[in-house]
């Protein structure tokens, strides 16, 4: 299953592409040449990686990517925006397991954003699970 975002990695202009579980080896992304083709892809390595959001998580005015991933044990892996197209080393937060979605909102009210994934249990409906990195 693949899971794919449209957003500006790259304060360019241009439309970009960020897709989960690209070929099984991660997330990649895709910089817009701006006539509706893009770059290669570049691949950031992330174990099962199911869904992809992207919005500037660390209010730097630079687009960041988090990932939900099913290894090790759920997690959300947080790629911190460059501002050039590409993203540092990943930090790895631990958060519900067998995700099938993410999404980033200001959830609490508190003007910063927040992460939820959407996961589901062998014993219960699917639910949110949130987690916040720092």
């Amino acid at each position: 299953m693949e899971d794919y975002r449209i957003a500006q990695c790259w304060n360019d202009h241009k439309t970009d592409l960020a897709v989960a579980e690209f070929e099984g080896m991660g997330v990649a992304v895709l910089l817009g040449n701006g006539d509706g083709t893009f770059e290669q892809p570049v691949v950031y390595k992330v174990s099962s990686a199911i869904a992809v959001a992207a919005a500037d998580l660390s209010n730097s005015g630079i687009l960041d990517l988090v990932v939900a991933s099913d290894y090790p044990s759920g997690s959300a892996t947080l790629f911190k925006g460059n501002g050039n197209g590409t993203f540092q080393e990943p930090q790895v937060y631990p958060s519900g397991q067998f995700p099938f979605g993410i999404a980033v909102a200001d959830f609490n009210g508190d003007h910063l954003p927040d992460i939820t994934k959407r996961c589901r249990t062998s014993t219960a409906a699917p639910r949110m699970c949130c987690s916040t990195p720092g």
